[in-house]
């Protein structure tokens, strides 16, 4: 036992430390919110409305009354819904709970993969606390969505695929054709990016002459997505989410060869270039070359001749090189069609990008004489010294400093939309439909009708292109047929779409921002007696805003 036990000193010593990490978290965040917990990001409360209506109404969508698709993920609602209905949709714990078992699972799966293709306990140490720390796991847990679960199944079936397509087909049984299909449908059930991943792995099928698979792969893979597509359709709404139309490039490519522009090489080069992901690409290809030399060297001195055409196309399907080609092509996809650029969006591909480095410096490091192995780690720490230097969000170093903003993060939640959703909820008429532009908390918390002015729950304002492209003309025409009787905005944001008869009654300013969109919070009635209301219920309220709030009252 105690043998077995010090054979994985590297995955027992990185739980025990992300379990601290964790427990660290749970206690700094209770203690500054009087109690209260709170999620790192207000769209997890959009994942929890939408798992509390569907257990509760069996209603797709962030109001009980009505079907919307706000969400990039089809699966993590449902995994929230099935723990609502043994717990009640009162728990606000779920999504931590499925994301500490998720960031768990990433490492397992790591160390697992890793120690099975030859890592030593010195390169399992240092991946493994860098997984943690760069993607970063407890970063993720504590904003509440899905995304480690992405990282989880994207290198599941990367890994999977790889060993498939670098394997003859008779050492193939039916067991790797079931994996491979369950791995395809999590690819897109858990996020739509996953079609991304499914277009280069049904590539590199075809390439191999393997048309089955390839079918399989995308007919089973997007299979989820078509028959959500047709549903949503069916209600009314837009045939993908509303969040993937309007925070995707989606809406800016009307044809197919708008789609194929967006692929040209030198368009793909900027984009990489652009996004600094291009460091990612380049180092996991010059630690695959470096590979490909070496064994090219050993080769050439055991049969005592040069390498022919064959030998270099046995390495191109070798499993590293493969994992290689599904990271280089999907980074480049999600380049071109994924407009946003936050922690959250590229942690799969930093995850894989550690993944594939530690993998590769393993096999390097198994492979080659000293020298060779002492350039190879100098490369590789010169080219993470890089990383750590670029201002993005691929800069490992930044990433793992957010670990110690969490608690910033949750306490901006607390006092913004956490706050102005209990005012709405005890200060405001009971049924009078408002205008927000954050919609989380709100939907999850309360039963508040509302016109969504970014779009992702209105259908109507995601058709006219959202807070970022909707004419105000238009969305102030929403909002007079919505029968709205207040406000709860950011300027910024969602002002143009306030008919310019509204009075804005009150601001809410919080210091410093770092994960909400703005500062200070807006509150607008319809009218001068509406404005009357809504003012006696802020200064109610007020007394129970934390203190760094900061109030404004606009006089009439």
């Amino acid at each position: 036992m105690r043998t077995q036990l010090r054979k994985h000193i590297p995955l027992i010593i990185m739980l025990i430390l992300l379990t601290g990490i964790f427990a660290v978290l749970v206690t700094q965040i209770q203690s500054q919110l009087d109690g209260h917990f709170i999620y790192g990001v207000d769209d997890a409360y959009i994942h929890m409305a939408v798992a509390k209506n569907l257990a509760e109404n069996g209603v797709w969508g962030t109001q009980a009354t009505e079907f919307s698709s706000s969400t990039s993920s089809l699966l993590y609602p449902f995994a929230i819904a099935v723990i609502y209905k043994v717990t009640g949709s009162a728990n606000e714990w779920a999504p931590l709970l499925l994301n500490i078992i998720a960031g768990y699972a990433v490492v397992v799966a790591v160390y697992w993969i890793l120690r099975r293709e030859g890592a030593g306990d010195r390169v399992l140490f240092l991946f493994l606390l860098l997984l943690i720390l760069a993607i970063p796991i407890p970063g993720l847990a504590f904003m509440g969505m899905e995304h480690l679960f992405h990282i989880l199944f994207f290198i599941l079936f990367i890994y999977h695929v790889a060993c498939m397509i670098s394997a003859d087909k008779d050492q193939l049984n039916t067991s790797d054709y079931v994996w491979l299909i369950v791995l395809a449908m999590l690819q897109t059930l858990i996020r739509y990016e996953g079609v991304f991943t499914l277009a280069c792995v049904a590539l590199l099928f075809l390439l191999r002459l393997r048309i089955l698979p390839a079918i399989g792969v995308l007919g089973m893979g997007i299979m989820p997505l078509a028959l959500f597509g047709i549903y949503s359709v069916s209600q009314g709404s837009l045939p993908i989410p509303n969040s993937i139309y309007l925070k995707g490039s989606v809406e800016t490519y009307h044809s197919v060869l708008d789609y194929l522009q967006a692929i040209r090489p030198d368009m793909v080069l900027l984009k990489a270039y652009q996004m600094t992901t291009l460091w990612l690409m380049l180092i996991v290809l010059g630690l695959g070359v470096a590979l490909v030399v070496i064994r090219w060297r050993k080769n050439r001195v055991a049969r005592d001749k040069a390498v022919d055409r064959d030998f270099l196309l046995q390495q191109l399907w070798r499993m590293e090189n493969v994992l290689i080609l599904l990271f280089i092509g999907n980074t480049i996809l999600h380049n071109q069609f994924m407009s946003n650029n936050f922690l959250r969006y590229e942690a799969y591909l930093i995850g894989s990008f550690i993944f594939i480095c530690a993998l590769l410096l393993s096999k390097i490091l198994n492979e080659s004489i000293r020298t060779i192995q002492r350039v190879t780690v100098a490369f590789f720490a010169a080219s993470m010294l890089v990383l750590c230097l670029l201002p993005s969000f691929i800069n490992l170093a930044l990433r793992s400093t957010t670990v110690g903003l969490i608690p910033t993060w949750t306490r901006e939640i607390y006092e913004q939309q956490y706050q102005f959703t209990m005012f709405a909820r005890e200060e405001l008429p009971a049924g009078a439909p408002i205008a927000i532009n954050d919609i989380g908390a709100m939907s999850y918390y309360t039963d508040i009708p509302y016109v969504d002015l970014f779009g992702l729950a209105n259908i109507d304002i995601a058709r006219a292109g959202g807070a970022y492209h909707m004419k105000p003309a238009v969305g102030q025409e929403i909002v007079k047929n919505s029968k709205a009787q207040f406000a709860i905005i950011y300027d910024i944001w969602a002002k143009p779409f306030i008919p310019s008869d509204w009075v804005l009654v009150a601001t809410w300013k919080i210091p410093t921002p770092l994960i909400v969109f703005q500062d200070t919070v807006s509150f607008y009635a319809a009218d001068a007696e509406k404005a009357g209301l809504m003012r006696q219920g802020l200064q109610h309220y007020e007394a129970k805003l934390p203190s760094e709030v900061s109030v404004a009252y606009v006089d009439q």
